[in-house]
């Protein structure tokens, strides 16, 4: 019974607990006299240990006799209505596992990005392009094998299986009528898709899904006079992460072998009654019966349980991002938590080989009024993957198509469960066994097992003595000065536990503590000690790093947690996970836990006063910069590491303001990950409220890679104007306009000019130039890349003079001509954001020389070296002087050598005067 005794003593536990009640009355009544006589001491002790359990089953049985009867009315209870007895409303708690309650199975896709899976990815002085990269044999990214993932997550062709009413047999087909032929179960939200996040970097074993609407609607093919009525019911899932993630599958390589459970409430609901009254015309019953049972028993809130798997994470895999789901909607009464369940818990035994995979864990309930266990299966079962259907199935070979559910030690069943496919599917694994009323008492007493019916020799589940598990969330963030009570419950049989003492223990996790992570990043392992030591005070539980509690009457115990400062031991990543473990005291038999380790990331203190700044302590360029980074997804709406861009387009600033201050649990809540401090955010929202510009004498990013962006913006750039320039080219009637066509043409081929001496400055400075990704590629209408002329439009249109005067010159504007008083607040012209380029690169080279280095690290054979007669040549970029020039040639192709002068080099008008 005790996993944790030693073997001797273990047997001896499970010798007592495989006997029947009679068998347990007869050692504690007849067996102690004989034995007694053989060794005194120790039979003495395991007799008191056989009777002292005997009469805790006794006492326990006549406990539920009572309340029972109370429940019921005793004699009377016959004369009570239907609807008292079955649900027993004003007693018990209801979950999805109770009726009424529907299943549903379909397909899944989680966009998740992977870039932020990696620890070294979040230090942005090391970014590099090569972190971008996904991570594969050809590129040796570390990007993972989706950086440029989303994070939405979405159901995908989810239908509604099968139905169970609050009274009927779930599989009658004539039950199955109530609703299944047309309802689908979608996430759909006009506030935008769910997102999917990690608690943390250094934990991932929970994703945690965030602002998802589910909604249950009619099928469109069987909608013809309802097509515009939307949803039947629909509500705001709340976020809690993953339980009882196990490798489930067996013999897969395209998809992922892991399978988890989300369970949750669905709260905010909104019933359409039109719809719920909807009359079938053929049997003349409600279209949608089985959820107006649902509203009558739970109008408020429904409990929702889910499990996905076979989720596909190869990028050349044919379903990559998309996996596989079953579930089942039920209602939720009187429950105290989103995934708290007062049922019974079995926990995973390993099957016969190494080779084949192992149940993973179960909760059941058993009702009295409805005379029924009902098993959760759902994320219990093994699969096994068909290469050749690209199916998935249950893996029978290892566990049979039956099973079958007795008593612990004991071969007579109680039931049987038919496991298929198709029951799989369409039950979303839940089973039902129906009782006798002289079963129910004695199994509200007795430990239940799952074994193999063909021998009944091979358990695969064994039910747990007791049940520890947290009511409060698994998963949580806390900021230095929080105060959150945190609270577990105990119970045995379903029922509570009192005076049970449970130990809980803080521990903080440090990715050094893994040794994993990129050369660059060292871990000495004293310092490392050292800061962990400090840090791990400022999380404490009733103000210590561990603490001991006992269970109330209602089998439950609270201890509240304080988050302090964890003093940035991470450096680069805000704050510190903290894993809390809880243990009971000494135990009387197999405890279980749901996951056993809750997980808590408090964030580092940050203070800032006065007025917030784009650079320094008080800025929010680092802040941005790593989001930048981490979230490329975000770089086509606005790239967080470049002011002018942020600032450049009020509608950036006003996206910004509201994503940061929507609800953590809203869609559109940014950043997508929930990762970032309330100090933070409430600085970041002061600056955006009034966003100052850089001052003259603060800080310009000067790394190499804020550098290499901003030629990777140059590039981007000059590549925007060419398709206008062409586009009204091409528009010209052959044989016409000469004039104004060889003007537009000599335009054109000298910003294919600049575009390659921007190329050949990146290369030179060991960049590597980007030019037909997605998210490079013009776009049009569109802005100008780089937050240059924030409100000028970019857009395809045929030749007139109007295009020529509001577009082409407005482009080609020099920086003379503008207006000064927002010349620092945005990049106003292209020849003001080249001279930024220039400045960067000139005060970089200097520190490097003051090392004996060079910023000019890259490959001279990646230069591109041609000369067009009548135009600039294009030359290689090996060093400073003749980065410069390049960057002078451009700047005066385009808008003049000076105020004075509206040349360029060559002595022919700039690009500004020629369209003037």
């Amino acid at each position: 019974r005790d996993l944790t005794n030693s073997g001797r003593q273990a047997q001896m536990d499970r010798m007592f607990l495989r006997h029947c009640k009679l068998v347990l009355r007869l050692l504690a009544h007849a067996i102690p006299i004989i034995v007694l006589l053989l060794h005194p001491i120790k039979a003495k002790a395991m007799v008191s240990k056989v009777r002292a359990f005997h009469e805790a089953s006794i006492k326990l049985q006549e406990q539920i006799r009572t309340e029972r009867l109370e429940r019921t009315g005793g004699e009377d209870a016959k004369d009570k209505s239907d609807d008292e007895v079955v649900f027993g409303l004003s007693n018990n708690e209801m979950f999805y596992l109770d009726r009424p309650r529907l299943h549903f199975a379909g397909r899944f896709r989680a966009d998740v990005s992977t870039i932020n899976n990696v620890y070294d990815n979040f230090a942005s002085d090391l970014f590099q392009p090569v972190h971008e990269a996904i991570t594969d044999s050809e590129t040796a990214g570390y990007g993972g094998w989706h950086p440029d993932g989303t994070n939405e997550f979405l159901f995908h062709n989810v239908t509604v299986t099968s139905v169970c009413p609050k009274k009927g047999d779930c599989n009658n087909p004539n039950t199955m009528g109530m609703g299944t032929s047309g309802m689908t179960v979608t996430t759909n939200s006009g506030e935008g898709s769910a997102q999917m996040a990690d608690l943390d970097v250094e934990w991932q074993l929970s994703s945690i899904l965030y602002g998802m609407n589910i909604a249950i609607c009619p099928l469109k093919s069987a909608m013809s006079n309802t097509m515009n009525l939307g949803a039947i019911v629909s509500g705001v899932y709340y976020p809690v992460g993953t339980t009882g993630s196990w490798d489930s599958t067996a013999r897969t390589e395209w998809m992922s072998r892991s399978s988890s459970k989300y369970q949750s409430l669905l709260e905010n609901l909104q019933w359409n009654d039109k719809l719920l009254n909807t009359v079938d015309e053929m049997t003349n019953q409600y279209k949608y019966a089985v959820l107006r049972e649902l509203r009558d028993v739970s109008p408020t809130r429904l409990s929702i349980s889910f499990v996905v798997y076979g989720y596909s994470f190869i990028p050349d895999a044919p379903d990559f991002t998309y996996g596989y789901l079953v579930g089942t909607i039920g209602p939720a009464v009187k429950s105290k938590s989103v995934n708290y369940i007062r049922g019974r818990f079995l926990y995973g035994l390993k099957l016969n080989t190494d080779t084949q995979p192992t149940l993973n864990r179960a909760q059941f309930l058993l009702r009295e009024e409805m005379k029924t266990l009902t098993f959760d299966f759902g994320n219990s079962l093994p699969k096994v993957y068909d290469r050749n259907t690209g199916q998935y199935s249950i893996y029978t070979e290892a566990i049979g198509s039956e099973l079958c559910v007795t008593r612990c030690g004991s071969s007579q069943e109680i039931g049987r469960i038919k496991i298929s496919d198709e029951w799989y599917i369409k039950t979303a694994g839940i089973a039902e066994i129906h009782l006798t009323d002289a079963l129910i008492v004695e199994l509200q007493a007795s430990l239940l097992q799952i074994v193999n019916c063909s021998d009944f020799r091979s358990v695969f589940l064994n039910e747990s003595l007791q049940y520890v598990r947290p009511v409060s969330d698994s998963l949580m963030y806390m900021d230095p000065g929080d105060k959150v009570d945190l609270t577990l419950s105990v119970t045995q049989f379903g029922r509570p536990v009192k005076n049970r003492k449970l130990t809980l223990v803080v521990h903080a996790h440090h990715p050094c503590d893994d040794l994993f992570g990129h050369p660059e990043l060292h871990c000495n392992t004293t310092t490392i000690r050292s800061q962990l030591q400090r840090a791990l005070g400022a999380l404490r539980v009733d103000g210590r790093n561990w603490t001991s509690v006992s269970t109330d009457s209602s089998g439950q115990a609270t201890i509240q947690l304080s988050a302090g400062d964890p003093g940035n031991v991470r450096r680069f990543v805000d704050g510190l996970v903290y894993l809390i473990s809880y243990l009971p005291v000494g135990s009387e038999g197999p405890i279980a836990y749901q996951d056993a380790t809750i997980a808590v990331r408090v964030f580092d203190l940050f203070n800032w006063t006065g007025k917030p700044s784009w650079y320094g302590d008080n800025g929010v360029y680092s802040i941005f910069k790593q989001y930048d980074n981490l979230y490329t997804t975000m770089r086509p709406i606005v790239d967080l590491g470049d002011y002018h861009t942020v600032v450049g387009v009020q509608r950036n600033i006003e996206y910004l303001k509201r994503t940061l201050s929507v609800p953590r649990n809203h869609p559109r809540h940014m950043p997508g990950t929930r990762d970032l401090s309330r100090n933070k955010r409430d600085m970041i929202l002061k600056w955006l409220s009034q966003p100052y510009p850089p001052s003259k004498g603060e800080r310009m990013p000067l790394s190499i890679h804020e550098l290499r962006h901003q030629l990777q913006l140059a590039i981007q750039l000059e590549f925007y104007t060419i398709p206008v320039y062409l586009y009204a080219l091409m528009s010209l009637k052959k044989g016409y306009n000469q004039e104004i066509r060889s003007i537009i043409q000599s335009v054109t081929t000298e910003e294919m000019m600049h575009f390659s001496l921007a190329a050949n400055i990146l290369n030179a400075i060991g960049g590597h130039p980007q030019i037909d990704s997605p998210d490079r590629m013009p776009v049009f209408p569109s802005r100008l890349p780089g937050g240059i002329q924030p409100d000028l439009t970019m857009r395809l249109a045929p030749f007139s003079i109007g295009l020529v005067r509001d577009l082409f010159m407005a482009i080609e504007t020099p920086r003379s001509l503008t207006d000064p008083a927002t010349r620092e607040r945005y990049n106003d012209t292209i020849g003001g954001f080249y001279d930024r380029i220039s400045k960067n690169m000139m005060r970089l080279e200097k520190e490097q020389q003051l090392k004996n280095k060079t910023l000019f690290t890259g490959d001279p054979a990646l230069q591109v070296k041609y000369t067009l007669p009548g135009h600039i040549s294009v030359f290689k970029v090996t060093n400073l002087d003749e980065a410069l020039k390049a960057i002078w040639m451009i700047v005066s192709e385009g808008e003049g050598s000076s105020q004075t002068n509206p040349t360029d080099n060559y002595r022919d008008l700039a690009h500004y005067y020629k369209f003037a």
